[in-house]
């Protein structure tokens, strides 16, 4: 079974510590965790950004 990335886990719904601080959850910046592209760390600077991956043909 393949283990998902923070990435992954962020996007359903899962929990990640925030890999800076160590100190609280990330959590989607400004709406659900399924449509978020940022989340960010409520106790220090930390955000990371998901850009979608779109095929043109």
């Amino acid at each position: 079974m393949e283990e998902k990335n923070a990435l992954d886990k962020l996007r359903n719904g899962e929990k990640v510590l925030c890999p800076k601080c160590g100190k609280a959850f990330l959590k989607p910046y400004g709406t659900t965790c399924d449509k978020a592209h940022t989340f960010d760390c409520p106790e220090c600077d930390f955000y990371t950004h998901y850009h979608a991956e779109i095929e043109i043909e």
